[in-house]
């Protein structure tokens, strides 16, 4: 993997944090532009409404981008959830279902969940 980070933006404890994470091979991440995905592999143990959850799916717009000594991190705005390696398998660029975001009228992130069959989505702001 060949990446290039672009404007850096400031410093946090857990790395500094930039504008743009630019890749050779697959398609640019920026801050505030990038709808990604990110398909929860740690469900065990998450109810909703009183049912297990057998699926659950965030989709969001990049909030931030972290140089991590392992390579690039990134953050979804108001998402429950915290940094995500860009090089895992359960991350996506672009997100699998960008046009639920982007016709959510959401500054968000989208959470869509199956459980016991059921389907239900949530937007959180």
């Amino acid at each position: 993997m060949s990446f290039e980070y672009k404007n850096k933006v400031g410093k946090v404890p857990v790395g500094e944090l930039y504008d743009v994470v630019k890749f050779s091979d697959k398609p640019d991440i920026q801050v505030g532009e990038t709808i990604v995905g990110w398909d929860e592999p740690d469900i065990h143990g998450i109810e909703k409404d009183g049912s297990q959850v057998d699926s659950m799916l965030i989709t969001g717009v990049v909030d931030k981008i972290y140089k991590r000594p392992n390579g690039p991190e990134i953050s979804i705005k108001n998402a429950g959830i915290g940094r995500l390696d860009v090089e895992s398998p359960h991350f996506q660029n672009p997100a699998e279902r960008p046009d639920r975001f982007l016709n959510s009228n959401t500054d968000g992130s989208i959470v869509e969940y199956w459980y016991d069959g059921t389907y239900d989505i949530e937007l959180n702001d």
